[in-house]
């Protein structure tokens, strides 16, 4: 049960931080004031002439493959056809391709051909960390990938030797140690990390490495360095470092059940046992040795603290044997009752200031590519969730929205979660898919996001039968089942009439 203040530890990547130009940072502040896909173009169009460094490439594309992916494959193919041999067209190239094997293949080429070239070994490791390791793999790809992966380790290997610092050649074959089963080496690899990006953007890979392997030394080697990066980005306060630390490192003793290690730990740290911000890790460690008096003891302080929901006890999932005791079960239903107490104030919160004003039409892709626009549900209580996968708020309120709808969400209403602001769009219709979502995903826009008026995520709104925006709501709330429930009860109901 990790605080929600360290859940973004796992669920949102530092920026990898790349040498920038001034005409880099002039297209990229030029491209964040847009208002619209058509601008956003027209600057691409008027920048690329102008450009020549590798790092202005890469920056165009990354905003250029979000935007229109088949123009920006198209005008890279054709510059690493006119110039066959420039490594650096070629990777550009490779860069925008979507076929994994292609990908694999075009990257294994350009390091045969420019073993120098440091990008190439970059290209071949991103491959196999985006389409391989860190993703679930088809068939086809796993066969080819059987054939080649021995062979184009050994070319990174190389590529290792003549950038031994490299941390995204270290963590490919941190990733490739881990699947040929050789945890010792995997491990060796791991702790040469440096950059701290590489760590918090491969964190579920090496905290795997590390419960599979039980080697600690390798949390304690790299955890420390990615405490204190996110301290130095304030992502994290100075005075919470130790906490989260200390936190972590419990959890992974917890995971590998190293009960000797840990004991000697809190024997060690005996502030840890008076600490809030500990008792989540806590409860956690003592359900899991059956110590279930104390495990007790700390939900109930949690939840008169305020720390723990009705939403959360009634989670069973989270309690295991915990929430089969009668004393637990007395809990939650002091909880339901207090709840239902405090229902009538968070209604008139929820309904308070209506807003009555035209919410502002879309037409936009569904999963299918399907479009589907917001004119054509005039007549239907529509719910908007604004979303994206980096967003950990964004990903702990989908689960609430998906539960309501299974539950309690009456006819006549549809809900659809609107991508935004995304870094990888196939992640998340992979993400809606993996998780059974029931809301209708949809692939929203930079000009969507502008005409609604919103600089924050989750950003939720319901639009009337009349289509008309209703009411909003920005940001993660324990209440958000209630509230999504009161809007379109009062829609339903006579008094939602204007």
């Amino acid at each position: 049960m990790i605080p929600k203040k360290y859940i973004a530890l796992a669920l949102v990547l530092l920026p990898i931080l790349l040498i920038a130009s001034p005409l880099g940072d002039d297209f990229t502040a030029r491209i964040r004031n847009t208002q619209s896909n058509a601008e956003a173009a027209i600057v691409i169009n008027e920048m690329l002439p102008q450009m020549s460094q590798l790092e202005d490439f890469r920056t165009v594309q990354n905003y250029w493959m979000e935007l229109d992916s088949e123009a920006c494959r198209e005008y890279f193919r054709q510059r690493h056809l006119q110039a066959p041999g420039d490594p650096q067209m070629h990777y550009l190239w490779t860069r925008t391709l979507e076929d994994p094997v292609l990908y694999i293949s075009e990257s294994r080429d350009l390091v045969t051909e420019a073993p120098e070239f440091y990008w190439a070994y970059r290209s071949l490791s991103g491959a196999y960390l985006n389409h391989f390791f860190d993703a679930e793999a088809d068939s086809s790809l796993t066969h080819y990938v059987s054939m080649v992966i021995d062979s184009d380790m050994a070319l990174l290997e190389i590529g290792l030797q003549k950038f031994p610092t490299d941390d995204y050649i270290l963590v490919t074959l941190m990733n490739y140690k881990y699947y040929r089963d050789d945890l010792a080496q995997a491990g060796l690899y791991a702790m040469r990390l440096s950059d701290p990006s590489a760590i918090q953007a491969n964190y579920q890979a090496i905290n795997e490495l590390i419960i599979t392997s039980g080697n600690m030394q390798v949390f304690d080697t790299l955890f420390p360095k990615l405490v204190s990066s996110m301290v130095r980005s304030r992502q994290v306060e100075p005075q919470d470092s130790l906490a989260m630390l200390q936190y972590y490192r419990l959890d992974t003793l917890r995971k590998i059940e190293n009960w000797q290690i840990l004991d000697q730990y809190l024997a060690d740290n005996p502030q840890i046992m008076t600490d809030a911000r500990m008792e989540g890790i806590l409860i956690e460690i003592y359900i899991s040795r059956a110590m279930y008096d104390r495990a007790f003891e700390l939900v109930n302080s949690s939840f008169e603290r305020g720390d723990i929901s009705l939403r959360d006890l009634e989670d069973s999932s989270r309690w295991g044997a915990l929430s089969t005791q009668e004393r637990f079960q007395e809990l939650v239903q002091r909880a339901r009752l207090e709840h239902e107490t405090a229902l009538p104030q968070i209604r008139a919160a929820a309904i308070a200031n209506r807003k009555n004003t035209p919410a502002p039409l879309w037409n936009l892709p569904d999963m299918e590519g399907n479009l589907v626009s917001l004119e054509s549900l005039r007549g239907q209580i529509i719910i908007l969730d604004f979303w994206a996968t980096w967003c950990s708020p964004c990903r702990m309120s989908m689960p609430i929205i998906d539960s309501w709808m299974k539950s309690r969400m009456p006819a006549g209403v549809q809900v659809f979660s609107v991508n935004v602001w995304e870094r990888n769009p196939e992640a998340a219709k992979a993400y809606i898919r993996e998780n059974n979502f029931a809301m209708t995903y949809l692939a929203g826009d930079r000009e969507l996001s502008g005409s609604y008026g919103f600089d924050g995520i989750p950003y939720i709104c319901v639009i009337d039968q009349e289509g008309n925006l209703a009411w909003d709501h920005t940001g993660y709330s324990e209440e958000l089942e209630d509230i999504l429930g009161f809007w379109v009860q009062e829609l339903l109901s006579d008094g939602g009439e204007r």
